[in-house]
C-alpha cells in the first residue's frame, strides 16, 4: 500500500491472533486500540499514527505522536474533508508535527456516514499502490468493529442518562400531588373536618394505602437508578448507624393493609451487633422493600420475622415470611430489574418489580450480597449481608 507491502515477519497469523484475542477481552479498551494501532503503523512503515472516533463515542489514541494539547474537535476539524474516501498527500498540517512530509487517511464509516479516520504519517511523501494488503485489510476491519462496539456503547449509556433524566422529572412532579392528597387524607383521618362514618373510614383507608403504595413506587423508581452499581449517581452518606435502632424503628411504623390486620410482624436482634458505618438511608429503603414484599405476599393470619444477626465478620439482615414462596425456576431472575414472578396468585399484587434490584444494589453498594432461600408454598427468607470490614467500620478505610 505504500513504500512497501509490510514488514518482514509482521504479517504472522499469531500477532493477528493476538489483536483478536485482545479485541474480545476489551474490544473498546485504550490497551487494545494501542495494539491495533501499533500494528497497522509497522504493516504500512509508518513513522506515527492516531486512530479519532469523534461520532457518538470519542477516541483519539496516538502512537510516535504528541496530541495532548489538542481536543477531539480539533483534530476531526483538521482531517474531516478528507474523510470521503482514502486519502494520500503531502499537506499535513503544522498542528500534526512539522517533521512529516506525508499522510494517508482512512475513514471510518459506519451507514454511508464518516464517523472517524485512522491516520498515519510519514517523514518522506507516501506513494499508493494498487491494494491494500490482506492482512492490514483485515486489521482496519478489527479497528471498525472497535468503533462499532464503542459507538454502540456510548448511544446505551446516552440513553441510560436520557432515561433517568425522564424518570427524574417524572417522580418529581408526581410527588408534589401525592403529598398534598396525602396531607389532606391525613387531616380526614384526625376528622378535624368531621366526624366519619364506617363506610367513609373504609374508603378514606384504601385511599391512603393506594397513596402509599404509589409513594413506595415513585421511590423505587428513582432509587433504582441512583443506587445502581453499574449506572448510579448516588454519592454514598455514611455515619455511624445502630441497626437494632433502625430496623425495630421500621417494623413498629410498618404500614399493614386494612384487609391484612391479622397479619403479625415480630422483631428479633443479637445483642452483640456493632454501630456501623453505612449509609442508613440506602438500606433503611432496601429493609423496606423487603418487608413491603412480605406483606403483600404472605395471607392474613401469617406471620413476618424480621433479624438482624452478627454472624462472624457479617451484619445479616433477614425478612422471613410464611407466604406463598417461590420456585427454583424463578430464584435466579429475582433480583433482576424489573423482574417478577408470574403466577395466578400474584394478579392482584401491585409492584413495578425494581425493590428486589433495589436490596441487591444497595447490599452490593456496601460490599455485600442478597439473596433468597424460599420453598414453593411454604414461605421465603430474604438476606441482605454487609461484612464488617473496609468502609462500614467505623474509622475504616
Amino acid at each position: 500500500m505504500t513504500q512497501s507491502d509490510a514488514k518482514p515477519g509482521v504479517d504472522s497469523p499469531i500477532t493477528l491472533h493476538n489483536v483478536l484475542r485482545a479485541v474480545a477481552e476489551n474490544p473498546t479498551g485504550q490497551d487494545t486500540i494501542s495494539q491495533i494501532l501499533h500494528r497497522i503503523i509497522d504493516l504500512t512503515y509508518a513513522d506515527a499514527g492516531f486512530f479519532l472516533v469523534f461520532d457518538e463515542a470519542e477516541i483519539l489514541v496516538s502512537q510516535n505522536l504528541q496530541l495532548e494539547d489538542l481536543t477531539i474537535e480539533d483534530v476531526s476539524q483538521t482531517i474531516n474533508h478528507y474523510l470521503n474516501e482514502l486519502y494520500i498527500g503531502i499537506d499535513v498540517p503544522d498542528m500534526l508535527g512539522n517533521q512529516f512530509r506525508g499522510w494517508m487517511i482512512i475513514p471510518i464509516v459506519q451507514d454511508q456516514t464518516p464517523v472517524g479516520g485512522l491516520v498515519m504519517l510519514y517523514s518522506n511523501p507516501v506513494e499508493l499502490q494498487d491494494s491494500l494488503s490482506p492482512t492490514l485489510e483485515s486489521t482496519i476491519n478489527i479497528l471498525r468493529t472497535v468503533t462499532l462496539i464503542a459507538r454502540a456503547q456510548a448511544q446505551q449509556i446516552r440513553h441510560n442518562r436520557n432515561r433517568q433524566e425522564f424518570l427524574r422529572i417524572v417522580t418529581h412532579d408526581m410527588r408534589s400531588p401525592l403529598t398534598s392528597m396525602g396531607g389532606f387524607g391525613s387531616m380526614l383521618e384526625t376528622q378535624v373536618a368531621g366526624e366519619l362514618n364506617e363506610k367513609q373510614s373504609y374508603f378514606l383507608a384504601k385511599i391512603m394505602s393506594g397513596i402509599a403504595h404509589l409513594t413506595l413506587q415513585i421511590d423505587n423508581m428513582q432509587d433504582a437508578g441512583r443506587y445502581d452499581p453499574e449506572t448510579g449517581f448516588y454519592e454514598m452518606a455514611r455515619s455511624p448507624t445502630d441497626l437494632i435502632d433502625l430496623v425495630q424503628k421500621l417494623v413498629s411504623n410498618s404500614l399493614v393493609p386494612a384487609e391484612k390486620q391479622n397479619l403479625q410482624i415480630n422483631f428479633f436482634a443479637d445483642d452483640t451487633l456493632p454501630i456501623v458505618n453505612i449509609d442508613s438511608a440506602m438500606l433503611e429503603r432496601s429493609i423496606l422493600n423487603l418487608m413491603d414484599n412480605a406483606v403483600k405476599y404472605t395471607p392474613d393470619g401469617g406471620k413476618i420475622d424480621v433479624y438482624v444477626r452478627h454472624i462472624e465478620d457479617d451484619i445479616l439482615i433477614a425478612v422471613e415470611d410464611d407466604g406463598l414462596g417461590i420456585s427454583e425456576d424463578n430464584i435466579a431472575q429475582l433480583f433482576d430489574r424489573h423482574y417478577r414472578v408470574q403466577r395466578m396468585e400474584h394478579k392482584r399484587i401491585k409492584g413495578s418489580g425494581l425493590g428486589l434490584f433495589i436490596v441487591r444494589s444497595v447490599a452490593r453498594k456496601h460490599s455485600g450480597e442478597a439473596w433468597v432461600e424460599s420453598v414453593e408454598g411454604e414461605g421465603s427468607t430474604f438476606f441482605i449481608r454487609i461484612p464488617l470490614s473496609g468502609k462500614n467500620l467505623l474509622g475504616g478505610e
